[in-house]
């Protein structure tokens, strides 16, 4: 991952953060302070799952060595598969 990507996701979480907390209410801003707070959620569920991911990917790896990838890579496979099975059309049988 770039890190100027990563920056500019944590600088988004920040100033989301800061104006949903700084700004005072008004009828107009509700749909506004909605659209932040939708933001402010996902950045942070992302970055939980960010920091999430690397301290377990760390553990198997240290913990299994390369051997350990497979722990990673395969689940990963799996969810691939199962989302490209759910865009095909139902209709897709072999005659």
């Amino acid at each position: 991952m770039h890190s100027t990507y990563v920056t500019g996701m944590v600088t988004t979480l920040i100033q989301k953060t800061f104006d949903h907390y700084s700004s005072k209410g008004s009828p107009e801003e509700n749909s506004a302070k909605d659209s932040v707070r939708l933001t402010m959620r996902i950045l942070a569920t992302m970055w939980i799952s960010f920091i999430f991911g690397a301290a377990a990917g760390s553990v198997i790896v240290s913990s299994f060595q390369s051997i350990g990838l497979w722990g990673i890579v395969l689940p990963l496979v799996l969810l691939i598969v199962v989302e490209i099975r759910k865009q095909l059309p139902g209709d897709l049988t072999l005659r």
